[in-house]
């Protein structure tokens, strides 16, 4: 893993926003994965003002909610409006769960629209930890985090407002080229140490499951 941390929350919002930019510069097409929360909200609106070809740009999330479309808690959310709609219309495909449907039927269509990702490989997947280690909607002693099967999948946690969850599994974040993950604040800095010098166990700790993938950037600011 490669660690940075800022000073400011301008330039962790300007230097995540390169490193996006970095991948997406190509003539081919890319594929990433998008992460929600509050962390990537302005990483997200800049990289959206700096793109300067959408078209070349499949956006897939990496998780959501099982609320509606335009729930204020639904990822798909936050990442259109922060996101999606500045270049709507312009974009290669820009994909979300679909929780209007029954969760089974969701995670079903979502799959389909994944095997348009090459190999199932993602050029970026941004992911955001929370206070109990978990990534995307994979959590502490979950039996999901061993599924190297499945590319979707359900999991339900208590411990979070919104239980029921729709998330990538394992397997492709994995198997992604790149991954960024943003940390922000006191509560995060547990968390920042801990993947620095790992002592928990990845059943307890869902982030050391990265430990082993070969290109993770960390992007920390207080």
């Amino acid at each position: 893993m490669i660690f940075r941390t800022f000073d400011t929350q301008e330039e962790f919002v300007s230097e995540s926003v390169v490193h996006m930019l970095r991948v997406v510069d190509s003539e081919e097409y890319r594929y990433l994965a998008l992460a929600g929360g509050k962390t990537p909200v302005p990483v997200y609106e800049q990289f959206g003002k700096k793109i300067k070809d959408p078209s070349k740009i499949f956006l897939y999330q990496v998780d959501e909610r099982y609320v509606p479309l335009h729930h204020p808690d639904a990822n798909a959310c936050m990442i259109y409006k922060n996101l999606g709609k500045k270049h709507e219309g312009e974009w290669a495909g820009m994909y979300f769960f679909d929780t209007t449907q029954p969760i089974s039927t969701a995670l079903l269509e979502y799959r389909h629209v994944l095997s348009r990702v090459p190999e199932l490989v993602f050029d970026l997947v941004v992911l955001g930890v929370g206070v109990d280690g978990h990534i995307a909607s994979l959590f502490p002693y979950s039996p999901q985090l061993n599924d190297m099967e499945h590319t979707v999948m359900y999991t339900t946690t208590m411990h979070h407002f919104v239980h029921d969850r729709l998330t990538l599994g394992p397997k492709v974040i994995m198997q992604a080229k790149q991954i960024l993950i943003l940390l922000q604040g006191e509560e995060k800095r547990p968390i920042y140490e801990e993947l620095r010098h790992p002592i928990k166990l990845s059943d307890a700790f869902p982030v050391h499951i990265l430990q082993s993938h070969a290109d993770v950037t960390v992007h920390y600011v207080l």
